[in-house]
């Protein structure tokens, strides 16, 4: 690895960006930076990766990963190079950051399986998804079996199917970055997963046409439920 094939690596990713969605902004290319940079050491260098599933345990490895610093110094550089003007100090603080904390997550091939595939359309192993989104227009919470708020406010739930149904990877815009889980009960057509992080666990209801008709996320452990409709 070099800057140059950083920069070609970035280069194309920018291009693709802009030509899908017409323009390019700075939260895309600081998102290009740390995804393609962790898609690169991953590929490369999975065995010498030290990852959990736990995010609060991300700080017992994460400071082995800095061993990727002289890679992750080359993407970081070439996107100060391509746009000198706007991706200075605070952006290639955050890139690093970025790139150690999330490599150090085992869950960060399957986000970014979803990534490349939304963001530029193209699959990066041979796994098949199957991509859904459930536009919630309010959502209810429970704590301890009790509502305590309903909220009429839109959310799109995004929905990753894997293995047929086995394995999802969910996001909720703007508040609940990817979370992977693991299929544990399917009856009449209610989906439940425990979450690869075990802080979580999520329940999707579809209805006669397999369209998501409730979505519910659940931290367990904090006896806290939210129901998206």
């Amino acid at each position: 690895m070099d800057k140059i094939t950083a920069k070609n690596i970035l280069g194309k990713g920018f291009q693709n960006i802009q030509n899908r969605e017409g323009k390019l902004t700075l939260q895309d290319v600081e998102a290009e930076v740390i995804n393609q940079t962790c898609r690169y050491l991953i590929q490369n260098y999975s065995d010498q990766i030290e990852s959990v599933h736990d995010i609060n345990q991300i700080g017992q490895v994460i400071l082995n990963n800095t061993q990727f610093q002289p890679i992750a110094l080359m993407f970081v550089d070439a996107a100060s190079e391509i746009f000198p003007n706007d991706y200075g100090n605070d952006e290639r603080k955050a890139a690093f950051g970025g790139i150690y904390s999330n490599i150090s997550w085992a869950g960060m091939w399957d986000f970014l399986r979803d990534y490349f595939q939304k963001k530029h359309g193209e699959p990066i192993d041979n796994v098949e998804s199957e991509p859904m989104i459930f536009y919630s227009k309010k959502h209810k919470r429970y704590e301890n079996g009790v509502q305590v708020s309903e909220s009429e406010v839109k959310r799109n739930v995004n929905l990753n199917f894997f293995n047929g149904q086995s394995e999802v990877i969910v996001s909720i815009e703007p508040t609940l970055s990817a979370k992977k889980g693991f299929l544990i009960s399917n009856n009449n057509n209610t989906l439940i997963y425990n979450g690869a992080d075990p802080d979580y666990r999520f329940t999707i209801k579809l209805d006669k046409y397999d369209h998501v008709e409730e979505f519910v996320l659940e931290l367990p452990n904090r006896f806290l439920k939210l129901y998206y409709f």
